[in-house]
């Protein structure tokens, strides 16, 4: 299968047979044909025929060509493998190609029950009204076919469509389909972790953005810099939870940012996410785009095939106005720490490996108590564990790190062990502990 690209999220099913016809002695070999797994369309190769099945499999003979169909409707012949994806019915490496576009919007847009995640379904119905296409035209001038519309309006579906699914929408489910494939990509992490940790975001207009999923579902996000309308520097805690190629609902239970961080998910278009990593990025370790496209659209009367992308990664002009999230180092003191010691409702610190720190601290019941959050640079001494910082953000008061900066500011030490930080104050430098505090690495 020709991709330069990996992602990564969820899981793929194994491979097993399918379909019938004569040919060899030998048992055939099992394909999968894969936006996701594309079910009950026709194929045929020199030896083998029938439909793909719920895994979206069919049957072949090495070295023999393979050719899909909806009805009268084919797909170009492509040399029948394990994997069968349109980038390999189009011969090409870039998932914006034109053909692999024209293919893959008409395929999501014929699934059943219209959610592809789920696998697409061809019905019978739309093998009965399809006719001849040819999918090596522009995306615009292909989508505006009347055979195209024609076969949309009596493709059997659920719910009819009078016009094919977003470019955006079909390309993030195609570059997300891709990375199910363990052949392919390596061992598929586990979706219900993969998540989890602190995510440090870069973006011109940033000074700082961050974005920390906890195992309960609770996330925090925080923008300082030059931000948009309506957005304000400063943090956001809640709950969220995520669906396809987004965050599909995002709870505020504190919102000091304005409508930054994931606000963002009641507009029009939600914001979306993808994973990156390997040498198609130019990058060594995970990253997450987030943004209110992640991807832009074509205008109308330009077409994907004037643009041609060789290579999908961070220097790819799509991804302009979306910020990039790398996860950071959580080892020593780096990474994000929780306490559950004291009333606070949330009570976080971050550490990074460039010396900054990011704190947060949320207790709506306490009167005299600022919530918010902080941004500054540290340093500890290894041998005392005696920690100092310089405050370069602060929208929490007094509360946070505030009385720990400056001369005759009271003591504060740190030590780690494990995944355990332990948290000691020393109010009036007479060497006793007044109060400790206890937080667990997240």
């Amino acid at each position: 299968m020709k991709i330069n690209l990996l992602i990564t999220v969820t899981l793929f099913t194994a491979l097993a047979s399918c379909g019938g016809g004569g040919g060899s002695s030998n048992p055939p070999s099992t394909g999968t044909f894969v936006d996701s797994p594309v079910i009950n369309i026709g194929y045929r190769t020199e030896t083998q025929n029938g439909v793909t099945n719920s895994r979206g499999e069919f049957n072949y003979f090495p070295g023999e060509m393979v050719t899909f169909f909806i009805g009268d409707l084919e797909f170009p012949s492509v040399l029948a493998a394990e994997i069968i994806t349109p980038l390999d019915i189009a011969d090409t490496d870039d998932v914006f190609h034109h053909m692999v576009v024209n293919i893959i919007r008409l395929l999501q847009s014929l699934d059943k029950d219209g959610n592809p995640d789920n696998g697409i379904t061809i019905t019978d119905t739309a093998k009965k009204n399809a006719a001849a296409l040819d999918f090596d035209l522009s995306v615009i001038a292909f989508q505006t076919l009347s055979e195209v519309s024609s076969l949309l309006a009596n493709g059997g579906q659920d719910v009819s469509r009078s016009e094919l699914v977003s470019v955006i929408e079909a390309t993030l489910h195609l570059i997300l389909s891709l990375a199910l494939s363990e052949d392919v990509f390596g061992p598929a992490p586990d979706p219900e972790t993969f998540f989890m940790g602190t995510w440090r975001g870069t973006h011109p207009d940033r000074d700082f953005v961050l974005l920390s999923f906890f195992e309960d579902n609770s996330y925090i996000h925080a923008e300082v810099g030059d931000l948009g309308i309506g957005e304000i520097s400063g943090m956001e805690w809640g709950t969220v939870s995520f669906e396809g190629q987004g965050f599909s609902q995002a709870t505020q239970t504190f919102d000091g940012n304005g409508t930054a961080g994931l606000n963002g998910i009641k507009a029009s278009p939600p914001l979306s996410w993808v994973f990156l990593s390997g040498p198609a990025t130019g990058i060594s370790s995970d990253v997450l785009v987030l943004g209110p496209s992640v991807i832009t659209e074509p205008a109308e009367e330009e077409s994907v095939e004037e643009e041609p992308v060789q290579e999908f990664g961070l220097g790819d002009s799509r991804f302009e106005n979306s910020i990039q999230f790398r996860k950071i180092l959580s080892e020593g003191i780096l990474g994000t720490w929780v306490s559950t010691t004291t009333p606070a409702e949330l009570l976080t610190i971050s550490f990074f490996d460039d010396d900054t720190y990011f704190f947060a601290e949320i207790d709506r019941d306490d009167p005299s108590l600022m919530s918010g959050m902080e941004l500054g640079t540290y340093a500890r001494d290894e041998s005392t564990g005696l920690l100092t910082v310089i405050q370069t953000f602060d929208n929490n008061g007094s509360a946070g790190l505030t009385d720990f900066v400056g001369i005759g500011a009271p003591n504060v030490f740190v030590d780690v062990s494990a995944d355990t930080m332990t948290v000691t104050i020393d109010e009036d430098g007479d060497t006793q502990i007044d109060e400790t505090i206890v937080f667990q690495r997240q």
